[in-house]
């Protein structure tokens, strides 16, 4: 469980900067029940959970552990 900040938000998704060079995707299924992408701001922080490598890739599933975006 990491704290990220909201780096790019997309028709799909929102990107997360992990830190260090890290980044990965938070999928808008996980959080569909929210809202739309758009009610996440480029700068916002949000905790989320590694739950997938992707190496082919290189990306991050993520999922949303607090519940709203802060």
């Amino acid at each position: 469980i990491v704290k990220g900040k909201v780096s790019k938000v997309l028709a799909f998704g929102v990107f997360v900067d992990l830190g260090q060079g890290q980044e990965g995707l938070l999928h808008v299924s996980q959080f569909e029940h929210l809202g739309k992408p758009e009610s996440f701001l480029n700068g916002q922080e949000v905790t989320v959970k590694v739950v997938e490598l992707n190496h082919k890739y290189d990306v991050k599933r993520l999922e949303l552990v607090d519940d709203k975006p802060s």
